[in-house]
């Protein structure tokens, strides 16, 4: 027990630096344990519970399951989710209280998918952001954008006197490249954002090479500019996990895209509009992935005209 690291953060770090020399997972499958595995870490050690992965007990788990989960009202998908990832890193260090416990989980009747409610959306973009921050949550919330597409975008693709933006999206060969209109707000949030990156490139080392990527940060002690990476964590601690603490609701990448378009269909939009927008290849994509279920089509049978 004496050799294992004093912090939950350390245990993390030593967890995946095994995944990534020792074993065959993906990137993005570690990054995903990791980002979990911090979640649900942090919230042990906040509310005063046993954080690290060798001391967690069932009580412990038990208070996630029956009461941090319930308060949250995480579907049954989040919450399995969070448990294996818990499970996961326990098990690393020989701790085997999840597998012992034989959790049955009830069955889920909503929607696999997740979402902001209107309040909590116009709450969130109310909030004091960084121009980064306000940059990443415009494109996802206000204009639907995967975080993958964000970070491929180039200051070329931004068409803002055309009132457009060029977006490369999934797909073999670099990904599919589509068109999609710029909000209102975009031209604001582009030009507070440029200002924001022009003094990163101001204050990087002389010398140093500038990212065409659009989104970029700078080492402090290098002095070099980098990209985030698709495959990195760096976005989500800069961005997303920042904002979902001061905003108190949990949320991801996703949740502001799906958000964007699940306003957009309650606002009239068409679905094959949106399903553009997102750049889906089919519409019956973008049905499941808004979550449209019986209430939706119940409501939507109220305003036959006949």
């Amino acid at each position: 027990m004496s050799s294992y690291p004093d912090t939950w953060q350390q245990c993390i770090s030593q967890e995946i630096k095994h995944f990534e020399t020792r074993t065959p997972l993906a990137p993005m499958t570690i990054t995903y344990y990791k980002e979990q595995q911090h979640t649900m870490l942090s919230v042990l050690e906040r509310h005063g519970r046993h954080c690290l992965p060798y001391k967690i007990n069932e009580a412990d788990i038990r208070w996630l399951l029956f009461e941090y989960f319930e308060r949250q009202n995480y579907a049954i998908k989040t919450r399995k989710g969070y448990i294996n990832a818990l499970r996961k890193i326990m098990e690393f260090y020989g701790n085997h209280t999840i597998s012992k416990m034989r959790i049955v989980w009830s069955q889920d009747t909503r929607p696999t998918v997740d979402w902001l409610t209107r309040d909590e959306a116009q709450r969130l973009l109310d909030l004091e952001m960084t121009p980064l921050q306000r940059f990443g949550v415009h494109c996802m919330l206000c204009m639907g954008l995967r975080r993958s597409e964000v970070l491929r975008l180039r200051a070329d693709q931004m068409h803002l006197d055309e009132n457009y933006i060029e977006v490369v999206g999934k797909g073999r060969s670099g990904g599919k490249w589509r068109n999609i209109p710029a909000h209102r707000d975009t031209a604001a949030v582009y030009e507070e954002y440029k200002a924001y990156r022009d003094s990163l490139v101001n204050k990087a080392r002389k010398g140093s090479k500038i990212p065409d990527e659009l989104v970029i940060w700078r080492d402090r002690k290098s002095g070099k500019l980098n990209p985030y990476t698709i495959e990195g964590w760096g976005w989500d601690k800069s961005v997303t996990i920042p904002l979902r603490k001061e905003l108190g609701v949990h949320f991801s990448n996703h949740t502001l895209r799906r958000t964007f378009g699940r306003e957009m269909y309650k606002s009239g939009v068409d679905l094959i509009t949106i399903s553009r927008i997102y750049g889906h290849d089919s519409i019956e994509i973008t049905i499941r992935y808004l979550g449209i279920n019986m209430d939706d089509m119940q409501s939507a049978m109220l305003q036959c005209p006949f």
